[in-house]
């Protein structure tokens, strides 16, 4: 498996990492959308059951792209000026798993922390509270 991911040219692209979360973000939540809206057995573990308000999956406009380029323009700027990932493919031995459990969990924990730095930034700018303010807005 290894010798063919590093082949890849989709593995072997600066950006994978951020269009691999940005699909498995949109995987996940095109699952949560049919369980929330069309599975009535699901709906027993909304927060709030008897909150019907699906505004909340409405997409108007472009506000969903543009929430997606202001996530993923920084993360593809910054892997075009730093290219770094195909020369360490070409020379990395095979993964072993002790060191992929302990990066994937070192991930979580750095990007858990960024997340609360983000979000405690949002609500402390009027600036940022204010493009952030709709996801507190659906009544969940």
């Amino acid at each position: 498996l290894w010798s063919l991911l590093s082949r890849s040219p989709l593995f072997r692209l600066e950006s994978f990492e951020p269009l691999l979360a940005v699909a498995s973000f949109l995987f996940f939540l095109s699952c949560f959308y049919v369980l929330d809206n069309h599975c009535a057995w699901a709906r027993r573990f909304r927060i709030r059951r008897d909150n019907n308000d699906m505004r909340a999956w409405r997409v108007e406009g472009f506000g969903r792209a543009r929430e997606l380029l202001l996530y993923l323009v920084p993360l593809l700027a910054f892997d075009f000026c730093v290219p770094r990932r195909a020369n360490r493919i070409d020379h990395a031995p095979l993964p072993v798993a002790w060191r992929v459990t302990a990066e994937l969990v070192a991930c979580v924990l750095v990007y858990d922390a960024l997340f609360f730095v983000c979000h405690l930034a949002m609500h402390s700018s009027e600036a940022l509270f204010a493009y952030h303010a709709k996801h507190h807005t659906h009544g969940t």
